[in-house]
């Protein structure tokens, strides 16, 4: 009807309040948050609902129980593999190149003959004074050497040492050294040699011996050949000996080993990282200039003396002749007119 103000005959919009503009109420803004918040949650996908475990305590427990099954399965896995393979087949996580740890190498000196090399005869006196001179002079073992090697198994399954090679450095040996020289006579009861070498042979080789120094051959080679094996963390040590009888020589070692099935090789050196070195004696025991003489048989009564007595070459050969013609190298007490 005209005039009264409706519009569309004013049945349309009742029942529903719009603001100016359309704007919504506060209360319907109440209602449609809270409604998103719902659908939301009924559509939320599965990560959304892991993510929530997680981070809960009852989260946290399941965690740490995972960690502790798969380190235990593990564990298990290891111990059933090394059950069922040889120990040099179990896979290891050492490199082959680091499976053998040298842990020492020093020379033994308790008794022998040793060459003095740059030194005179007042640093030899004074070194020879003092009960650390092995240390303080640059020695080279005449005639014969010995050293003790220290070695460690790294790796998790056994390494199995093949062979010992000598190598000598420059292809060969020199003419032997001559200097003065110390001599110390043994006491008996020294330590036993396990392996030595002829150093200047043409092809020198490491050999067995019995506990009286008996040659029983070759040891890595031949017909009765033998090898070492070494466990992780366990230790071998050798006592390598070595002779010389016509030269001056240096070398190291090639050290065949195999780990897991393959072979490798490592070379082994002498104390200091630098090649061990030994030189036959002088044919003619005169040509020495200077010799110290050990203490034993010194003394006017024939036992120990109270300081070494020094001597030249030719004294040195009246004393080898004196004992029986023993050969140059061999350490000997002084001859009889020297003793005091």
């Amino acid at each position: 009807m005209p005039g009264d103000g409706r519009v569309g005959g004013g049945r349309g919009v009742r029942g529903r309040r719009v603001r100016p503009g359309g704007a919504l109420t506060r209360s319907s803004v109440r209602r449609g948050a809270s409604g998103r918040a719902r659908r939301e949650d009924e559509e939320a996908p599965n990560g959304s609902r892991l993510g929530r475990l997680w981070r809960s305590p009852a989260g946290w427990i399941v965690g740490v129980l995972l960690v502790v099954a798969t380190t235990t399965f593990q564990d298990v896995l290891g111990a059933t593999i090394g059950a069922i393979l040889p120990l040099d087949r179990v896979p290891d996580r050492v490199s082959p190149a680091e499976a053998i740890d040298v842990i020492t190498v020093r020379p033994v000196r308790e008794a022998g003959t040793w060459l003095v090399r740059d030194a005179n005869a007042t640093e030899i006196d004074g070194a020879l004074a003092d009960g650390s001179w092995t240390d303080a002079l640059d020695l080279v073992d005449v005639g014969a050497g010995q050293w003790v090697v220290t070695i460690e198994g790294r790796a998790q399954q056994r390494v199995r040492i093949t062979d010992i090679v000598p190598e000598l450095v420059g292809g060969g040996c020199a003419e032997p050294l001559s200097g003065p020289l110390v001599l110390t006579q043994g006491e008996g009861g020294g330590p036993v040699i396990q392996l030595t070498v002829t150093i200047d042979d043409p092809l020198p080789r490491l050999h067995g011996t019995t506990e009286a120094g008996e040659d029983t051959g070759p040891y890595f080679t031949g017909p009765s050949a033998q090898h070492v094996t070494l466990d992780h963390n366990e230790t071998v040590a050798f006592l390598l000996g070595a002779d010389a009888e016509r030269g001056h020589c240096r070398w190291t070692y090639r050290v065949h080993y195999e780990v897991a099935g393959e072979g490798h090789t490592m070379t082994l050196a002498g104390p200091g990282g630098q090649p061990f070195e030994i030189t036959a004696a002088q044919a003619d025991p005169a040509d020495y200039p200077v010799v110290y003489f050990s203490p034993q048989g010194c003394a006017r009564d024939g036992g120990f003396s109270e300081r070494r007595l020094r001597g030249t070459g030719e004294d040195y050969a009246r004393a080898l002749t004196e004992r029986d013609g023993a050969p140059s190298g061999t350490p000997v007490g002084c001859p009889e007119h020297l003793r005091e």
